[in-house]
């Protein structure tokens, strides 16, 4: 997603609309992402999170309507994830905020184009965009404190190191990396510029490597294989997110068995393979 002016201000125009007065959830009792990461992980459990999105900027329709994307979040429940992020921006992503309403089992991230404390208004965890909140010039302290104010926490997603190296001195409870390109485009690390920009992993990686924090940080982004998760939660990660894409396809039932398969799988991670490999050599 390009972040530039014209998106800024299709965002004033969502929020001076009154979308959210009007679709602004029923409050309920919060659940912790962080408890709920940590829990999983405890229980040699996946902590894995599911993306839902109707549209894409550069894909457009995931799904043919917002109905389509309802019962495919109700869908993606039954799997009983660690938790669950759900795209409410209504012009560009075309979601919905009444998805925070309902009670699940498991916590909701609120994922939005965040830069006015008026659209804080529900979910147990808020994502907030880094570079998003830098073209805006908007108060991160503010977002944040909002938001915690309602009992949410949030989640910080970074693209660069320097991003990452920023969020860990700000009041989030998560930083997400992100493993697509960065938010002008430009590729985030040397990694992501040999793919042309393709979601890759080893953005993360690096990050998860170089960078160390006490918070949980999540991976998101790209991750389609058990070799990807494993990886990246023996370098670090406190959970991964599987994207709207993935979570959209045909095969997406599938695909999250392998996953989730992978804490308990049977092929060791490439890294650990090479490793025994030339120990033996």
């Amino acid at each position: 997603m390009l972040f530039n002016p014209a998106l800024l201000d299709d965002i004033r125009k969502t929020i001076d609309s009154g979308y959210y007065e009007r679709l602004a959830p029923v409050r309920r009792e919060r659940k912790s992402v962080c408890e709920r990461l940590e829990q999983e992980l405890a229980q040699g459990r996946l902590p894995l999170i599911l993306e839902v999105a109707t549209a894409w900027p550069e894909k457009g329709l995931l799904m043919p309507n917002r109905n389509e994307a309802s019962a495919l979040i109700d869908r993606l429940a039954l799997l009983e994830p660690a938790a669950m992020s759900m795209w409410v921006e209504p012009r560009h992503m075309a979601g919905d905020l009444r998805w925070l309403t309902r009670e699940r089992a498991f916590p909701i991230i609120c994922k939005d184009l965040v830069i006015d404390v008026r659209q804080v208004v529900g979910g147990d965890a808020l994502l907030l965009k880094r570079p998003l909140l830098k073209l805006a010039g908007a108060d991160e302290h503010a977002l944040i404190d909002a938001a915690h104010d309602l009992d949410m926490e949030v989640i910080m997603e970074v693209r660069t190191p320097e991003e990452l190296s920023a969020a860990k001195t700000g009041e989030a409870d998560i930083i997400a990396i992100s493993n697509s390109n960065n938010g002008n485009g430009h590729a985030a690390t040397a990694a992501a510029i040999q793919t042309g920009g393709v979601p890759d992993i080893t953005v993360s990686l690096q990050m998860l490597g170089a960078n160390h924090t006490n918070r949980p940080v999540i991976s998101t982004m790209g991750i389609r294989t058990p070799a990807h998760v494993r990886a990246l939660i023996m370098a670090g990660a406190a959970g991964v997110e599987l994207d709207a894409q993935a979570t959209g396809a045909p095969n997406a039932i599938e695909l999250i068995g392998e996953l989730k398969k992978a804490m308990n799988g049977k092929e060791p991670p490439k890294a650990e393979k090479e490793t025994t490999q030339n120990k033996s050599s």
